[in-house]
């Protein structure tokens, strides 16, 4: 359980471009886009970067406005014990993913071979956030065996509200667009109002690629 939460990497700033770096051996996150405190962070954009073997998530967005992650390659996180492990041994960080956010955009990015939930491995995680695009991915597992959850991968990407989160912001007006997804248990994972009782709202999902 060697591992933090805090990032390599946090942007606190407003109107902040990050451009063509890499992340790596994070004893924690790779790149946080996360305001203290609560306070929101606004107009945030990170693109051509590689956030790989980092023990928790890669790309972390939280407490955000006006966020965009794109052309970027995010691959296996969440590496603190890299073997076969069952859901309930240790945890499994989300990817790259996005909490408490609203008008968020990831486009163009590769995301793969990671244990948990998020925009990878679980690739891709989405919740309690409104506006999200998601537009233009490749999601995909291998099915390398350091990496497996129960003995299977797990999804590519996820959409849902948490019931324990019943009093926050609520899943709404999410696209999932022109998206190639394969290899994972479930290539969409959209849970929420039978599973939590909470509605996800307004959900997209067209012109995608599922293998």
């Amino acid at each position: 359980r060697c591992f933090v939460y805090t990032a390599l990497l946090t942007i606190r700033g407003n109107h902040v471009v990050i451009d063509g770096i890499q992340v790596t051996l994070s004893r924690g996150r790779g790149i946080g886009i996360a305001g203290a405190n609560n306070a929101l962070v606004n107009n945030v954009t990170v693109r051509n970067c590689k956030v790989y073997e980092v023990r928790s998530a890669g790309v972390h967005v939280h407490y955000a406005n006006d966020v965009l992650v794109a052309g970027c390659e995010e691959f296996q996180a969440a590496n603190y014990a890299t073997h076969n492990r069952s859901s309930s041994d240790l945890d499994w960080p989300v990817i790259v993913n996005s909490i408490y956010s609203q008008n968020v955009t990831f486009a163009n990015n590769i995301v793969r071979e990671n244990y948990g939930e998020g925009m990878a491995a679980l690739q891709l995680y989405v919740q309690r956030s409104q506006n999200v695009t998601i537009d233009g991915n490749l999601l995909y597992h291998t099915g390398n065996p350091n990496f497996l959850r129960g003995g299977v991968p797990s999804s590519c990407l996820a959409i849902n509200s948490e019931a324990q989160f019943a009093d926050s912001m609520t899943i709404k007006n999410v696209r999932v667009t022109n998206n190639i997804m394969t290899g994972c248990k479930y290539n969409v994972d959209l849970w929420g109002n039978g599973r939590t009782g909470l509605i996800s709202e307004n959900i997209l999902i067209a012109h995608n690629t599922l293998v």
